[in-house]
């Protein structure tokens, strides 16, 4: 696999909506979603665990849960990964305590601790400042091309794609009125 998709959209074109899908909590009017060949209605929830890291639209849990607490729920092997998403001088800082841009990190490393092949990202860029959108475009970069991962990424724009290797490869899918605007390359040009 390891492609880029970018689906993209207005509010209320059906982004989020397929996010619901994936995780079984809305249903199809017609045709299927399958994953690695395997329709997502047929999975169980460790299957597309182990085959999908999802990160939704979300407000952090207010839970006093450290840093290093939320990854190891993922999994116990969290050393290597706290390192690469830059997080050893805040995990032992409560989750409740960290920035927009902290808590994405924490977000997105929980999900690399899954070693899922697929992230489903729905809206990362939410809360971030420009500066915060250019890390999070690296560290997403270093994911598909170091690791393999296919990326799924929602956004309304793609501003914080501009000039990176993400941008020169991804696919987009336009959404538009709860149907598809336009499916294709970014570097065949948008309509």
């Amino acid at each position: 696999m390891n492609d880029v998709w970018i689906i993209l959209g207005p509010n209320g074109a059906g982004k989020s909506t397929l996010s619901k899908v994936l995780l079984n909590e809305a249903t199809l009017m017609k045709g299927t979603i399958a994953l690695q060949g395997i329709s997502i209605r047929r999975m169980s929830l460790k299957e597309r665990t182990n085959a999908v890291g999802i990160a939704l639209q979300q407000t952090r849990p207010a839970l006093p849960f450290t840093v290093e607490a939320v990854l190891k729920q993922c999994s116990p092997d969290i050393e290597e990964t706290v390192t690469r998403y830059d997080l050893n001088a805040i995990r032992a800082t409560p989750i409740t305590h960290l920035s927009g841009g902290q808590w994405q990190r924490v977000v997105l490393a929980s999900i690399a601790v899954q070693n899922a092949p697929l992230w489903w990202l729905d809206e990362p860029f939410t809360w971030l400042d420009p500066g915060q959108h250019d890390r999070l475009v690296r560290l997403l970069q270093t994911e598909w091309q170091d690791r393999h991962r296919t990326l799924v990424i929602i956004a309304h724009d793609l501003t914080p794609f501009y000039g990176s290797m993400l941008y020169d490869k991804a696919n987009v899918l336009m959404l538009k009125d709860s149907g598809v605007y336009f499916q294709g390359s970014l570097s065949e040009g948008l309509p």
